[in-house]
């Protein structure tokens, strides 16, 4: 017979998973962040080709705009996604 989940394993389950998506999320963040970075002080422009340097854009846009919900979202299913995984995990654990 299955165990009905009660509210404080729902807990138990649910903190350590927002935790690890929070953690993944920020690790990934971060890694694109550094990657676009070492990649913007590597870049080396070849201007050899260039006769007239006049017609070079001289304004450049730095980051991005998106809304913060698909982010969320994200961190919501997966959340729930590692919650699924911790709780089976627990009940193979138990038998």
């Amino acid at each position: 017979m299955e165990k009905i989940l009660q509210w404080s394993d729902l807990v138990r389950i649910i903190k350590p998973a927002l935790a690890i998506s929070v953690i993944i999320h920020l690790l990934y963040f971060i890694g694109i962040l550094l990657y676009g970075y070492i990649q913007t002080k590597l870049y080396q422009p070849e201007l050899n080709g260039w006769e007239n340097l006049h017609f070079l854009q001289s304004e450049v846009a730095f980051g991005m705009t998106n809304a913060p919900v698909p982010i969320v979202f994200s961190v919501v299913i997966f959340s729930f996604i590692i919650a699924l995984i911790l709780r089976t995990i627990n009940s193979v654990k138990e038998q």
